[in-house]
């Protein structure tokens, strides 16, 4: 028996893996969305705290390997964080790491977004008559466009309202407690982060790849992918590295 389990991110709620659902779905016996205290849909974030994070998501484990004989866990964000600080202290066999917020603010986001964009546009004019590969780089802008629109969306009625000293102090200290339990990461792992990410920087995923020790480890790195992963207007490329990843470690 094969079980997953989703971890999401600060200030969002299970919907982050919406999109990834169905296809583990096919792939496992369970798919277990851990949800955060607090991050319940309505929001209660006054039952958020580190103590109870790391207390239920121990105690989630702890229930399922009682009946499920591998467990794999998919972390995105903060979630990401606690996938690292799960397969610490935990068994878990295959590790998926979406965006993992082990170091986060992204101080190069605005220049590697210009960078893209301005990129993209000058691809359309060096090809200029080409119109098949014109309408390729005019989907990469259209895409980026979408992604802002719903970053914009969900900041506005997810992230802002609710930026509190208590629940950034309540961040800050789970990740903390995540690192300081890192020694090394012995599971296959895949890492996946894109470079228009608005909170965390390239070093956080590079740092984690190069503490896995295990051979099976893959880091994927997309251009035109913001912190919204999953949830962005190009998320199918992700789902698909994801299943891939996964799939391949069960049929081994």
């Amino acid at each position: 028996m094969r079980a997953v389990i989703l971890i999401h991110g600060f200030l969002t709620n299970v919907d982050d893996f919406k999109n990834l659902v169905p296809s583990l779905e096919e792939l496992y016996d369970l798919v277990y969305l851990y949800e955060v205290p607090g991050h319940s849909i309505p929001p209660q974030y006054k039952y958020f705290n580190t103590k109870a994070t790391f207390k239920t998501l121990l105690e989630a484990y702890d229930k399922l390997s009682l009946e499920y004989s591998e467990i794999d866990c998919v972390g995105f964000s903060m979630g990401g964080a606690l996938a690292t600080y799960l397969q610490s202290v935990r068994k878990i066999n295959n590790l998926v790491l979406l965006a993992p917020a082990n170091k986060y603010l992204n101080f190069k986001i605005f220049r590697n977004r210009i960078n893209l964009i301005n990129s993209l546009k000058q691809a359309i004019k060096v090809n200029k008559g080409k119109d098949e590969t014109i309408s390729t780089y005019k989907e990469r802008l259209k895409a980026i466009e979408k992604d802002d629109k719903i970053s914009q969306e969900m900041a506005f009625k997810m992230l802002f309202p609710h930026y509190s000293i208590h629940n950034l102090s309540t961040f800050r200290t789970i990740v903390k407690k995540c690192n300081e339990e890192i020694i090394s990461i012995n599971c296959p792992c895949l890492l996946i982060w894109g470079r228009l990410d608005q909170l965390v920087p390239y070093e956080s995923v590079k740092e984690l790849y190069d503490i896995c020790v295990n051979n099976k480890k893959k880091l994927v790195v997309y251009d035109d992918i913001s912190h919204l992963m999953l949830n962005s207007y190009n998320h199918q490329k992700i789902v698909d590295e994801i299943v891939l990843f996964l799939g391949a470690c069960k049929n081994e």
